[in-house]
């Protein structure tokens, strides 16, 4: 993992390149929710704006951030996606993926990621308390994760 960089994108010709594979290692993400993924990345990634004279554009959205995580050959192996909180003032991770050889069970890759966001020029109330949904939850615990007070809750229709 140490000689993996993180490198901010937000342009959807570098979503497009993360390597379809990293999507896949994703628990219940299927071929059609990946499609969606790459099909939206500009949705994802910028938000319209206005430039000094008044024309439409596309800024990246401060409030949504994506890192690819590249090799010393600038190979993809891995990304990292979360968003800040405006309203709890946190910040949530939706999506971590690496490449298995790079992944070890000593929690490094979770230690890394708090890292990256620690280093981030961000107010420091996003850097407070960081949220993450997992479906392995004993995982996290040994890496000093705790169970939040809230609980995530669906509905389907």
């Amino acid at each position: 993992m140490d000689n993996l960089k993180f490198v901010r994108i937000i342009d959807q010709g570098a979503f497009n390149c993360i390597p379809r594979y990293l999507f896949e290692q994703i628990k219940d993400l299927d071929s059609d929710a990946i499609g969606r993924l790459y099909q939206y990345a500009s949705s994802i990634l910028t938000i319209v704006g206005l430039d000094e004279g008044g024309q439409i554009i596309r800024v990246p959205n401060p409030l949504v951030h994506i890192a690819v995580l590249i090799d010393d050959k600038h190979k993809i192996k891995g990304f990292f996606w979360f968003q800040f909180d405006p309203i709890e003032q946190l910040t949530f991770i939706q999506e971590y993926s690496v490449d298995r050889s790079y992944q070890s069970a000593n929690g490094d890759l979770l230690n890394q990621a708090k890292t990256y966001v620690m280093g981030l020029p961000i107010p420091d109330e996003y850097k407070r308390v960081i949220r993450w949904a997992t479906t392995r939850p004993d995982a996290f615990e040994k890496h000093g994760f705790k169970r939040t007070k809230k609980v995530l809750m669906e509905i389907e229709i």
